[in-house]
């Protein structure tokens, strides 16, 4: 799912509020609000450690979403 997200532009142009309501609270936010990640599984590595990613969403200067990626989790 989150790779559908990241993928279809869905969030593109939307609100940090419009965000919010679609994805919920964020796990983490960066740069005062500018950045917001939700922790996302991958699936499993060596079969007991999780490969630990983040969806994260990058606003611009009005607000509005310019960027959405699946990157490495920030808390590993």
């Amino acid at each position: 799912m989150a790779g559908d997200i990241a993928s279809s532009g869905y969030l593109h142009g939307k609100s940090g509020p419009e965000v919010r309501a679609t994805l919920g609270p964020p796990d983490a936010e960066r740069f005062g609000g500018q950045t917001i990640r939700y922790r996302i599984d991958l699936g499993y590595r060596w079969v007991i450690r999780p490969y630990m990613y983040d969806l994260v969403v990058r606003f611009g200067k009005a607000d509005d979403v310019f960027q959405v990626a699946i990157e490495p989790s920030e808390a590993e």
